[in-house]
This record gives C-alpha cells, sequence and structure tokens, in this order.
C-alpha cells in the first residue's frame, strides 16, 4: 500500500472541496449538528455544495501561511489536513492542525496515523490541534493521544482549556530536531514505559534474551546505544557488560536500575563511532534500535570496527528498525539529507531515522567480514539479525 501526501495548489484544489463535505457529515456525528435550510452541513446559509466549495478557496490564496496537505492511498485521494502558520495559527504556536479527515475505508489500517505523521514531519516547530472534549468523540481522543505519543516518544501536552474554538482537548508538541543527546536526555525518563506500554516492545525483548542465551551466555559484552538498558537487563548470568550510549539521561536511568547481581556494568557517555574498542575482545555486541541513524558509508566503518572487536567465533546482535525496499531506503535518506543541509549539520549529529533495507544490512555485515548472517525474526518494521565472526 502506497501512502504519500501532497501540497495542494489551484489545480487540485477540487479534491478537498469534493471531501469536505463528508468530512462534515462524519463531525455531525461527533457534534450533533444538523444541516441548515438548504440541506448543507454550515450554519451560515450557504445554499449549494458549490457555494460550499467557494468558503474554502482561502486555503490556496495564502500558500506561505495556509497549507492545504491531500492523502493519497495506492494513487487515489483518501483525506485532507489543513494546517496554518503565522496570524492564522494560535498564539505560541508555530504551526496549528484546522481539519483532518480520512475517508472511513481507509481508517484502522495506521493510514491515518501514517499521514499525520507526514504532515507533521514538513514542518518543524511548536505544534497545536484540537479535538473534541466529550464522550461522543472518544474515538478522536484516543487517535491523537496515540498519533502523537508515538510520534514524540511521550514528549507532548495534553489539556484541557477554553479556545476560539470553545471547550477542547488541546495537544500540544515541538518536533523541531534536536541533537541526538538532547532528544535523548529529555525522553529517557519515560523511555522504558514508552516502548513496553506505547509501542508493545516486550515481545521483541523477550526475543533479544532468547537469543543472548543462544549465543551461549557471553561473559564479556559490548551493549551500543545502550539507552536505559532494556536489553541489559535480560542478561541474567555472570558477565561484564560495557554499556555506550551518548546520552547522560539514558546512563543515569541505567545507573538506578537492579541488574541481575552477577552482572559487572561499565558505562560509556559517548558515540560509539568516537570510542575505540580494543581489537578480539567481546564475546557479543549487541544494539537494539540504535543504528537507524547513519548512512551506509557510517555503518560499513562501524560494523567493520565491530567486526574487529569481537573474539573468533563472536555474536553481533542487532535488532533495529529496517526498510520495506531499497527505493524507501534512498527516498528517506534523501528526506534526511535535505533536513542536514537545512541545519547545516553533519549526518548522525540529529535524531532523523534513515533505516536501510535489510538486503543494505546483509550485504554492509558480509562485507565486514562475517562469516554468517542470519535473519532471526522479522516483525513488521523491525528485524532482529545476527552476525557470527
Amino acid at each position: 500500500m502506497k501512502i504519500e501526501i501532497i501540497l495542494s495548489n489551484n489545480k487540485n484544489s477540487n479534491i478537498i472541496k469534493n471531501l469536505y463535505p463528508l468530512y462534515l457529515y462524519d463531525l455531525s456525528e461527533i457534534y450533533g449538528n444538523v444541516p441548515n435550510e438548504y440541506g448543507i452541513y454550515e450554519d451560515k446559509p450557504i445554499k449549494t455544495l458549490e457555494e460550499q466549495c467557494d468558503v474554502q478557496d482561502v486555503w490556496f490564496q495564502k500558500p506561505d501561511q495556509l497549507f492545504p496537505f491531500i492523502f493519497f492511498v495506492d494513487e487515489k485521494p483518501a483525506g485532507f489536513a489543513l494546517v496554518a502558520t503565522g496570524e492564522h495559527a494560535p498564539r505560541g504556536a508555530d504551526y496549528y492542525v484546522y481539519e483532518f479527515f480520512l475517508l472511513r475505508q481507509y481508517r484502522g489500517k495506521d493510514i491515518a496515523e501514517i499521514s499525520a505523521k507526514q504532515v507533521f514531519d514538513k514542518f518543524q516547530g511548536k505544534w497545536e490541534l484540537y479535538t473534541n472534549p466529550s464522550s461522543s468523540n472518544k474515538k478522536g481522543q484516543s487517535f491523537w493521544n496515540k498519533t502523537i505519543n508515538n510520534y514524540t516518544l511521550g514528549n507532548f501536552e495534553k489539556v484541557f482549556g477554553t479556545t476560539f474554538d470553545g471547550e477542547k482537548l488541546i495537544f500540544r508538541f515541538n518536533n523541531k530536531v534536536d541533537n541526538m543527546d538532547i532528544h535523548f536526555n529529555k525522553c529517557a525518563s519515560d523511555y522504558d514505559r514508552h516502548f513496553y506500554e506505547d509501542l508493545g516492545m516486550c515481545e521483541f525483548y523477550d526475543e533479544i534474551e532468547k537469543q543472548i542465551y543462544i549465543c551461549g551466555k557471553p561473559k564479556n559484552i559490548l551493549v551500543l546505544g545502550c539507552g536505559t538498558g532494556l536489553e541489559i537487563e535480560r542478561i541474567k548470568y555472570s558477565a561484564t557488560v560495557t554499556a555506550i550510549d551518548i546520552s547522560y539521561g539514558m546512563l543515569a536511568e541505567l545507573k538506578k536500575k537492579k541488574l541481575h547481581q552477577q552482572v559487572i556494568l561499565n558505562t560509556i557517555c559517548n558515540s560509539y563511532f568516537d570510542v575505540k574498542f580494543t581489537e578480539k575482545d567481546f564475546d557479543l555486541v549487541l544494539s537494539t534500535y540504535s543504528l537507524h541513524h547513519f548512512t551506509v558509508q557510517q555503518k560499513e566503518q562501524l560494523y567493520t570496527k565491530i567486526y574487529n572487536c569481537l573474539k573468533p567465533n563472536g555474536y553481533f546482535i542487532n535488532g533495529d528498525t529496517v526498510c520495506i525496499d531499497k527505493d524507501t531506503e534512498i527516498k528517506l535518506r534523501n528526506q534526511a539529507d535535505e533536513l542536514y543541509k537545512m541545519e547545516g549539520l553533519p549526518f548522525g549529529s540529529i535524531h532523523i531515522d534513515a533505516p536501510l533495507a535489510l538486503d543494505t544490512e546483509f550485504a554492509l555485515l558480509s562485507e565486514a567480514g562475517f562469516n554468517t548472517v542470519l535473519l532471526e525474526k522479522r516483525w513488521n518494521k523491525t528485524a532482529l539479525m545476527k552476525a557470527i565472526k
């Protein structure tokens, strides 16, 4: 299924205008409003759908402040989002979502969340959106809570308040891209809850634990991008663990944990690209959800470095986000390149996902020298890979 959003213009504005009455009809179930005397879902005495379309013209007259996006699923119109900035956004917000709509036949398939995230990714700054706070809108409230929570890793504000549009449930978040360490410092305290409760990652870490034991309970372990140590908690035997992470906040959370009594933990707050690994020192190198921010060239260097630090017959376990195919990999890389160019920063320094396709990952591991490269398990967007020296 191909999902994409485009910024509408005068040439295709009719698509949003055609979908808009369906959107208003959907809202009538929540607000309980009825059509006016002419059968149109408007408070004003608008007589025809053509007149109603004219009301939407303003969205195509201020291209620097008003952004009407159309959602396409397999090249068919599926919905829209109307986003505003400048004088049309609430005070204190850089961007505001006025309207968001997806046709019913596309709901319940993650299309709405994917589309919303694509809209958010178009602009960086402080966002606001409002939704009806009543019991008649439980689905809408749940959708936005889940979508924004997943998008921000829990870094958002949700309050009930009075707005220019009446009493609303207000969502606020800031998606301005942070440096990698700043991003993870911010989300460190809520990281475990987010991964287990919001993302449902218990099965993933169960599989990590299983693979550690299949490797024969390695004694000397290097963990790259350890975060709060979700994978280290799964080491339940005598072992020495060297844990590297760029975020002091994440490492602080790790040090609070009560690990297995026979685990000796050493932490290093630095980029694993900058830390020197002792050659032929480790039995296992372990990484989970950390390496999907880097280029092929950066990973090529890192995988060679990992290979060299492993003892003969040592293991590298990497559970991480992967792309569905090479085309998606290239698309995401190009998007990341544009953002890095705009920010004037080196690739990998800020929190932007740029996962590789599984075939690319396998090729890089083989080129690094690993004799065996295995796909132990695959989920929707995640692969658990094991490479043996």
